[in-house]
Order: C-alpha cells, then sequence, then structure tokens
C-alpha cells in the first residue's frame, strides 16, 4: 500500500515539476531568449536537482512534439531547443538503446545536449506586430473596441514585443496609446510635437491619434495648433505624407529633419521639390 502512495505522489511530483518548467519557458523565453537546463533548475520550486530536471525536460519533449522532425511539420512543435530540427531526441534515443545493448562502449558515447529551450508561442513579433496595427487602423473600429481588442492580451503581447525596453512600455501598457506614439512602428522617444492643421482636417488627427491630441488655440481662419505625443522618425513622414494639411511648428529638430528629408527627395528627382511642383 505504502508503495504505490510513494509512485502516485511521484507521478504527482512529475506533473507538478512538467508545469512549472512549461510556466517558466512561456514567461521567459521567445523567438530571441532560450534557456539552459542550469538555468531552469535555478528558477523551479520543484527539484533542485539536475538529473531529475533533465529527465522530466524529455518527458516534456516526448509529449509535446511530433517524434521526428521532417519538412513541412515544424509548425507542431510547441518546444523548440539547441538541434531539434536535427532530430537530437531520436539520435540520444539510439545512444541510449546501444547503451544498453553494449555496456562496455558506454564510456565511448556521449548523449547529445538538450539546452537553449524555448516555448513556441502562437505569434511571433512580426505577426503580433502587424496584428495590433492591423487592429488599431481599422476604420470600421471605433475607439473604445479598438482599445479593448488591443488590450485584451496586453500582458503577454508586451513581455513579447522586441519593444519591450522602450521607455513607457509597462504592465499597464495600453496599446493603443503606444500605437499613436509609434507611428508605422517606429520605437524612437515619442516627444511632444506641435502642429499646425487646417480647420477642417481634423479627421486625420482622428484617424491617427484618436482622442490623443490637445488643442492650443487658433492661429488664423484657416489654422489651430495642436499638439500630439509621438515619435519623432514616424512624424517625418507622416506630415510629408498629410504636407497639404499639416504643419510641424515644433520641435525644431522634427522640423529640421522634414526640411532635409524635403532637400533629399528634391535631389533625387534631378531639382528641387518646389520646381517640380510649379511645373
Amino acid at each position: 500500500m505504502g508503495k504505490k502512495v510513494d509512485n502516485l505522489y511521484a507521478q504527482y511530483l512529475l506533473v507538478e515539476r512538467a508545469f512549472e518548467v512549461l510556466n517558466i519557458l512561456k514567461e521567459k523565453t521567445d523567438e530571441t531568449k532560450t534557456l539552459t537546463q542550469a538555468e531552469i533548475l535555478k528558477m523551479i520550486t520543484t527539484t533542485k536537482n539536475a538529473r531529475t530536471l533533465s529527465s522530466t525536460i524529455e518527458k516534456m519533449l516526448k509529449a509535446l512534439n511530433p517524434p521526428e522532425y521532417y519538412e513541412g511539420n515544424s509548425d507542431k512543435f510547441r518546444i523548440q531547443y539547441k538541434g531539434w530540427d536535427q532530430n537530437i531526441m531520436s539520435k540520444r534515443s539510439d545512444i541510449k538503446e546501444e547503451m544498453e545493448e553494449r555496456k562496455t562502449i558506454a564510456k565511448y558515447k556521449k548523449l547529445p545536449s538538450i539546452t537553449d529551450l524555448r516555448f513556441v508561442h502562437d505569434f511571433t513579433f512580426d505577426e503580433l506586430d502587424s496584428l495590433i496595427e492591423g487592429i488599431y487602423f481599422i476604420k470600421t473600429i471605433n475607439d473604445v473596441n479598438k482599445k479593448g481588442l488591443n488590450t485584451r492580451n496586453s500582458k503577454e503581447i508586451s513581455r513579447r514585443k522586441p519593444v519591450r525596453d522602450v521607455k513607457g512600455l509597462s504592465e499597464s501598457w495600453d496599446a493603443s496609446a503606444f500605437m499613436s506614439a509609434h507611428l508605422n512602428m517606429f520605437y524612437d522617444e515619442p516627444q511632444t510635437i506641435r502642429l499646425k492643421i487646417r480647420t477642417d482636417r481634423y479627421t486625420i488627427l482622428h484617424d491617427w491619434f484618436g482622442e490623443r491630441y490637445e488643442f492650443k488655440g487658433k492661429i488664423d481662419d484657416e489654422y489651430d495648433e495642436v499638439t500630439v505625443v509621438c515619435s519623432p522618425g514616424a512624424m517625418v513622414y507622416w506630415a510629408m505624407q498629410y504636407g497639404d494639411f499639416i504643419e510641424v511648428i515644433g520641435p525644431s529638430n522634427v522640423r529640421e529633419k522634414i526640411k532635409n528629408k524635403c532637400q533629399d527627395l528634391g535631389g533625387k528627382y534631378g531639382g528641387s521639390a518646389i520646381d517640380h511642383a510649379t511645373k
């Protein structure tokens, strides 16, 4: 009776350990970050024995991944590791069988190590970028619903995005606000930018910034001054795109970048932009 209880408890510990390792891989790894078994061993609480952890990981790989890799089934692997696409697990099994059959050569055989593990998330960085950008710029979805869609898994998205180190990105990340501050996925630090905008063209602001702009005052009968918080690099291209209706009036470094870009384009087309516009 005692032996049966011990076996059940051992099975329970194995399952608990496997879940703990899986959660660590989900939270700590992605397509740019992997973990060695030694690093995982320092994080888990269910064992501090390297051989026990190695055995658990091997069982997990057999349970979650296909038995062998071949061209066309790479998307079936939930946990990848160094050599996963070279069938390292199969090679380990073959060597173990040979070692069992021929004890005398065991000392000459070394098992390929399982290291540099990572969990394969449902979306890659590029897919997440496209998904967030696509949701945000769908004109038929209002701002409230966009915010709901973007922040539904904001903690997971913000952890995995390659811009995780951008100033201001945190657990309480508002994906909609982040997108408006980083138009077209520019990741330089946002600044407060002063704009001169035609009074009949506020739809441009709403399309790109929603309600995230501040009215500063009227300039004249045709133009108002507003401010937005946006990536300077993105603003250069955005202001050029809407140059007929928008003018950046500050800060000076952004105006200078726009001027230089216009001069570069003018030179590329064999003369100044103004000369070509009047022909």
